[in-house]
């Protein structure tokens, strides 16, 4: 642990003092929870830890919650992250500025649940491989640099309740295979630049949330 602590300093204001020697979990830890002599779980949100995720995270192979948002946190997201086999729920936003790709490796997360990188700087596309993360109920990728067009196998994720991809570079039409998500109950999609009518298939789903884009929403409405 101590070497993943390492990357996260300083903290501001408050800096989690007792990560500086000890054991996390017989000595415990800001924002680390234990099960035995194991890491399952680091929540440091509003901590404001500087630093990157470093590439030993992967070694926490008991981890099944990180969450870092509003943490300030820059580089790239570490392959290794797609080691976590237990993880279930992955949240690393607001306030931080990770760039670079998703990575695909992402994909082998088969306990995810919850997967929110947004409000980071993200480039590239959706990698496809995120269609495996077959338990998904949360995705939030919006707020990034993301562009290209929403690959088919998002729509095979049949558990999503809530999708927000707004404020990205998105582009092309939207498929309708998003009908398909029987369970889906929030869709943000506004700030990007689809074209093309509205799916009739989004009809069958029952949306308490839908954003497009005020105008645009009522010109793909009519088919125009």
């Amino acid at each position: 642990m101590h070497i993943i602590t390492r990357s996260f300093f300083p903290c501001r204001p408050n800096p989690p003092t007792n990560w500086a020697a000890g054991d996390p979990c017989g000595d415990p830890w800001y924002g680390v929870t234990c099960s035995g002599t194991s890491v399952v779980a680091i929540s440091l949100s509003g901590a404001y830890c500087h630093g990157v995720i470093p590439s030993e995270i992967g070694m926490l192979s008991s981890l099944t919650a990180l969450t870092l948002n509003y943490e300030g946190l820059s580089g790239t997201l570490p392959t290794q992250l797609g080691a976590l086999s237990r993880l279930t729920l992955l949240s690393l936003c607001c306030v931080n500025a990770i760039s670079g790709i998703i990575p695909t490796q992402l994909g082998a997360l088969s306990r995810l649940t919850q997967l929110n990188l947004g409000h980071n700087a993200l480039m590239g596309t959706i990698p496809i491989e995120l269609g495996a993360l077959s338990l998904l109920t949360y995705l939030w990728l919006g707020d990034n640099l993301l562009s290209g067009t929403l690959p088919p196998q998002l729509f095979l994720l049949s558990r999503l309740c809530y999708l927000q991809l707004e404020r990205s570079s998105f582009s092309g039409t939207l498929p309708c295979e998003l009908g398909a998500l029987a369970h889906l109950n929030n869709l943000y999609l506004s700030g990007n630049s689809f074209s093309g009518s509205l799916p009739t298939q989004l009809t069958q789903l029952s949306l308490q949330t839908f954003a497009i884009v005020r105008g645009v929403a009522r010109r793909w409405a009519t088919g125009a």
